[in-house]
């Protein structure tokens, strides 16, 4: 029973500490979801996507992710482009507005985990990091 009520314990602090942050990116994200961030961050790690390959990378349905995407594409952060070798396929691609866009983001939300990691001490920084490594390490999919 301890291990049960261990873990009950760290599955507590997990939901907590990302209330946590959740809370402090309230209202920071605008106008765009978490989702739509996250496909603009795709997006700029591949040269395109086509709606299918977002989904996939999503575990969405394609018509959930063409819901996300309308919106990148009417703000201008991501362009619809006609795939050169198959005119049937329609790709997404992040235009330079949703460059700056995301590196915008980027260097505010790490303002703000900055601040949420500043009451750790750096040896405790660095068993934290040590711990995620190894949740992601494992339980990467």
């Amino acid at each position: 029973m301890p291990r049960s009520s261990n873990n009950d314990d760290l599955i507590t602090l997990i939901f907590t500490t990302t209330s946590i942050v959740r809370k402090q990116n309230a209202g920071c994200v605008a106008p765009l979801s978490l989702v739509q961030l996250k496909i603009l961050s795709m997006l700029a790690t591949h040269r395109s996507l086509t709606m299918k390959e977002i989904a996939d990378l999503l575990y969405i349905t394609p018509p959930s992710a063409t819901a996300l995407v309308n919106h990148l594409v009417k703000d201008k952060t991501a362009e619809r482009i006609i795939d050169k070798k198959d005119r049937r396929l329609v790709r997404l691609k992040i235009t330079p507005k949703g460059k700056r866009f995301l590196k915008k983001q980027r260097k505010e939300a790490a303002k703000r985990m900055n601040k949420i990691l500043s009451n750790l001490n750096n040896k405790e920084k660095g068993e934290l990091k040590k711990i995620l490594n190894k949740i992601i390490k494992n339980y990467n999919c």
